[in-house]
């Protein structure tokens, strides 16, 4: 069955009596790119709330739905707040979400199952610092002294489909399968949006490469389940037909809400917008989204 299109969340706001809600590309602009500023003190990457999207927020609080921001972002949920006050205005966001649950966080709950201890030696293959996931982690120059790498690379080209990653990059992805050196992309997410007409391949897709090769790549956000468990528990175990993912990425957001059991709402205008030339050819013909929206608005 074929997603159903919708001009805003009110047409759906009876149906679910509980949002899990993705961050950039839903209620906030995509920041992959974007410069570290100085906002009140503090190094962050600047923030702006996406047109319509607090308006739908509180119209969603006012009919007394639960909301979770679930998202792959690698920052800890006290960053996450921090951002939406002092970055976009959201003074109250504590009265608008019940939870927000981020990959960042979900590490402290995934070290023993990756039989890695706290303070284990990981590179980082990216430029942006992952602050949340990092401090789990003593930090290496080298990826040949790690025993975990960390992938946050994010590269800006023209076209997706014929995009081959550099010799220095197969080379590493090369000692690393040699050495067991598992990898973490706690961003599953293969591309995102960039520059207009262009895309950014981001670490979902050095994670399929390497489990394409046959190595370890492992991940604490979406798809994964984990997270989805995390925000369910903290909202209450709600029955699950009442609950709905809203994102804006097929291979994270509907693929983990379809394997978690809920539905899910593909907002068209986020990661989708500058990806035409995508085939997602590994996502099965069966995972669709219930509804589609180009906007997170009422």
């Amino acid at each position: 069955m074929d997603a159903t299109k919708i001009n805003g969340f009110k047409a759906v706001s009876e149906k679910y009596q509980t949002f899990f809600l993705d961050m950039c590309g839903v209620i906030m602009v995509g920041q992959f790119g974007v410069p570290m500023v100085m906002i009140d003190g503090e190094l962050m990457k600047p923030a702006k709330l996406l047109d319509g999207a607090t308006e739908c927020l509180r119209h969603l609080r006012a009919a007394n739905k639960k909301i979770a921001m679930v998202t792959n972002a690698d920052e800890s949920a006290d960053y996450i707040v921090k951002l939406l006050k002092q970055g976009c205005g959201l003074q109250d966001i504590n009265e608008i979400f019940d939870a927000i649950v981020t990959a960042g966080d979900m590490v402290a709950f995934s070290l023993r199952e990756w039989g890695l201890s706290k303070g284990a030696k990981a590179f980082v293959w990216g430029e942006y610092p992952m602050r949340g996931i990092m401090q789990f982690f003593s930090r290496v120059e080298t990826y040949q002294e790690a025993d975990v790498v960390v992938c946050c690379e994010a590269i800006e080209v023209n076209s997706f489909g014929h995009f081959k990653m550099s010799d220095a990059h197969r080379a590493m992805l090369d000692f690393m399968l040699e050495n067991d050196i598992p990898m973490l992309a706690p961003n599953d997410d293969l591309v995102a949006p960039a520059s207009q007409g262009s895309v950014q391949v981001v670490a979902g897709f050095f994670a399929k490469a390497y489990r394409d090769m046959g190595g370890v790549a492992l991940s604490t956000g979406k798809p994964g389940e984990n997270i989805f468990k995390k925000a369910y528990s903290l909202l209450g175990y709600p029955d699950k037909r009442e609950v709905v993912m809203v994102g804006d990425t097929l291979e994270t957001d509907i693929v983990g809400a379809h394997n978690f059991g809920i539905d899910s709402v593909l907002i068209t205008s986020g990661n989708y917008s500058n990806r035409s030339d995508l085939i997602a050819h590994e996502i099965p013909l069966e995972v669709k989204p219930n509804w589609m929206v180009e906007h997170f608005v009422w």
